[in-house]
């Protein structure tokens, strides 16, 4: 694997190598984590300074799941929790623990927190060789070991943060939050409900009525529950203008969503590749359709 290629991928080599040089108290190497949706929603959390590098909040992240994967190793052990502070017998003691249950899950997570969380401590192998009872080359299969572990947890979170963003996103898209409770349109609202996400084969409903009764506000909160609900692809919220031609529907459509317009098969292809809610709002002119 190419140093370009080996950088560019979340692999046990690279998150040992970032490991390695926080340790040493070095730049960190090149590494995905830094494009990590996790990371970029930290940069902008309050309690970061502006100043904040993003390696700082970088190892803050990994030290957190480190501490969080030992703690919850050490739980189910009844063990009693990994304290950051605790002086270099307590903390041998802590390792002689871990070690002396037989379970090679908490020996990967124990060698990731007293390697790079208790960094204070400067463990050698020599002595963890000697505390642990096991050689250098066991030891060094089992931090692999966590390190792959590390690597699966960090991307579950990673999953998590991109769809919070996605769905962020696609709430942005609709002009009014959910309003809980709609005071009396709990039977519309139940109608509507099994026809955009029944088992039905069709999935599309018209609000009518005159004007100011809520038919706007009933749709978002219809989109809102689905957002909360369906796993969508997309949303896109349309305010026709009032000149739009039924003829041109598609092509408004699809020149909002910005998908290449190649015609109106474009949407169709769209549509039934991906779970979309399409919301036409003030679209009375459209009707005749």
């Amino acid at each position: 694997m190419s140093k370009l290629r080996e950088n560019s991928v979340l692999s046990p080599g690279n998150l040992r190598r970032v490991l390695d040089a926080s340790r040493a108290a070095r730049p960190l190497p090149a590494t995905p984590l830094r494009a990590f949706a996790v990371i970029q929603q930290r940069m902008m959390e309050p309690s970061v300074s502006e100043a904040a590098a993003v390696d700082f909040v970088l190892m803050d992240w990994l030290v957190e799941v480190i501490t969080l994967g030992l703690r919850n190793q050490r739980q189910h052990y009844h063990l009693p929790e990994p304290v950051d502070d605790l002086p270099l017998t307590g903390a041998l003691d802590q390792i002689v623990q871990d070690f002396s249950q037989g379970a090679l899950e908490l020996e990967a997570w124990s060698l990731l927190y007293f390697r790079y969380v208790r960094v204070d401590l400067d463990l050698p192998w020599e002595q963890l060789e000697t505390v642990t009872a096991q050689d250098q080359r066991t030891l060094r299969r089992r931090q692999e070991r966590g390190l792959a572990r590390l690597i699966h947890e960090l991307l579950q979170r990673e999953r998590d943060a991109r769809r919070a963003n996605h769905t962020d996103r696609m709430r942005r898209m609709v002009p009014h939050g959910p309003a809980y409770p709609l005071v009396g349109r709990q039977a519309l609202i139940d109608q509507a409900w099994r026809r955009l996400a029944g088992d039905g084969g069709r999935r599309h409903l018209v609000l009518v009525g005159p004007g100011g009764i809520g038919k706007t506000v009933l749709a978002a909160d219809l989109t809102h529950r689905l957002i909360d609900t369906v796993k969508l692809d997309n949303v896109i919220w349309l305010t026709p203008p009032p000149d739009l031609q039924a003829a041109d529907l598609a092509g408004y459509c699809v020149e909002v969503m910005n998908v290449p317009f190649l015609g109106e098969d474009t949407l169709r292809l769209y549509c039934q590749t991906h779970d979309l809610l399409i919301v036409l709002d003030e679209a009375e002119s459209l009707l005749s359709l």
